[in-house]
């Protein structure tokens, strides 16, 4: 058997509803990293599994609706509350459809098997081997979370094979089928990594969650340390899963080093925005508030889809011709990482209009790579921004926006000072590297 992995990753939100989901029903923002591993039986005459270009590129295709975005608006997800392994089951059947309609070449056609990968549990495990660890991923067959005789079965052999200095880490997704070697976990003092109660998920019938919330109720408290991935998580197994809170560990995904950005090194502005073309990131109030300084040396480059509401993307483009500010706004649509980084690495200013954030995904990339934003307080944008390295307006105001971004093109020596506020406080953001070293710590408190 072969196997080829491409991997790429989104910034969105979303929320969650059910009183079961506590903290989380609220819209939060996510990273997610989506990584899909294409498998076949035998490779091709040219002794290739896959076209790996065709592969990312197809995999950007059907991420491209979900960045950036607030998942709660989309209609495909109308309903349904799109967790993690919602999330994985969407993605798997848009790219399973790719290959049977040909869009990866013959080699999609010849595939044996798909999976959409938990991109946490394989950055930890790099990041652990990185480190000097010794790591064993063992991935278990059967049926899971709704556990059959198959999953039960690797699940004792797996447990079987265990070598007498191993330190087992059990994904929650895994967890129910070692109902039966319960005991087994206290002794050998299991840790269980937990992205999300099993029990929560939707999809399945009201018997079939109080049996894994049964299964999990057992199983969680019997785990010496239980590592999650957002505090909501740990508030949730604390208060219906019988689990100590001094026993969860949360340990949030990291995020990837960016290089500061260089800046156009030029005699005018460049700046960026980065949101779909909605009405909610208020573009419309942006180029309202650009087109007020004309006096001034400015371009504008918008990187988000069109297709989610053509019409208002339309309108934008109209808008831009009218304010007749149309040879300075370049609407660059949904791009590849490589043209985003440029554009990250090139730009002098982050700008985003928005009238309401839950999190404000872009903004904090922005201030990762050291750029000084100006924002509206929409939502929770506003509260991303360090005091000295922005500027905030209040939503819809294109007056006050555009005197803020004034000072920011009129003043270079302005701009280098939120420059270094917003990269320091970028920098407190969370790496993979760091979250690896808190996952690191937690197993050896365990």
């Amino acid at each position: 058997m072969y196997s080829v992995t491409v991997s790429d990753h989104i910034m969105t939100a979303h929320s969650f509803r059910g009183e079961a989901f506590g903290p989380a029903a609220r819209l939060h923002g996510i990273t997610l990293v989506v990584e899909a591993e294409f498998r076949a039986a035998e490779l091709d005459e040219l002794q290739l599994l896959i076209d790996i270009g065709l592969a990312k590129t197809e995999l950007r295709r059907v991420l491209g609706p979900l960045d950036y975005s607030n998942l709660d608006d989309n209609p495909a997800f109308a309903g349904k509350n799109t967790t993690i392994e919602y999330l994985a089951r969407h993605l798997h059947g848009l790219l399973a459809q790719a290959c049977r309609e040909g869009r990866l070449g013959a080699g999609g056609q010849r595939l044996t098997g798909l999976k959409i990968v938990h991109a946490y549990d394989r950055r930890m495990i790099a990041g652990l081997r990185a480190a000097g660890h010794a790591v064993d991923a063992i991935e278990l067959a059967g049926g899971h979370p709704l556990t059959d005789a198959e999953a039960r079965s690797a699940a004792t052999d797996a447990w079987a094979a265990l070598g007498d200095d191993a330190h087992p880490v059990i994904d929650g997704l895994a967890l129910p089928a070692f109902d039966e070697l319960a005991e087994q976990l206290v002794a050998r003092e299991a840790v269980g990594l937990i992205h999300h109660p099993t029990a929560l998920e939707t999809g399945f019938t009201e018997e079939q969650r109080e049996t894994l919330r049964s299964a999990e109720r057992r199983l969680m408290p019997m785990l010496r340390r239980v590592i999650v991935t957002s505090e909501p998580t740990a508030e949730r197994l604390a208060a219906d899963f019988g689990v100590a809170r001094d026993r969860v560990v949360v340990v949030v995904p990291g995020t990837d080093d960016a290089p500061r950005s260089m800046g156009s090194a030029g005699t005018g502005c460049e700046i960026l925005s980065v949101g779909t073309l909605v009405p909610r990131k208020g573009h419309d109030v942006l180029l309202r508030a650009l087109a007020r300084l004309f006096d001034l040396d400015w371009r504008l480059t918008i990187a988000g889809s069109a297709q989610r509401d053509p019409v208002h993307a339309r309108t934008l483009s109209a808008l831009a011709e009218e304010l007749g500010i149309v040879s300075r706004v370049r609407f660059a649509g949904e791009i590849d990482d490589a043209e985003l980084e440029q554009l990250w690495r090139s730009a002098d200013i982050f700008a985003l209009a928005t009238y309401w954030e839950g999190y404000g995904m872009a903004i904090a990339e922005a201030l990762k790579r050291g750029l000084p934003v100006a924002v509206t307080a929409g939502g929770a944008a506003g509260a991303l921004v360090p005091i000295e390295g922005g500027v905030v307006c209040e939503p819809g105001d294109h007056d006050g926006l555009s005197k803020a971004i004034r000072r920011l093109i009129f003043g270079r020596a302005l701009r280098r000072a939120m420059s270094d506020v917003a990269w320091e406080a970028g920098q407190a953001l969370p790496t993979w590297t760091a979250q690896t070293e808190a996952f690191v710590a937690a197993l050896a408190d365990a």
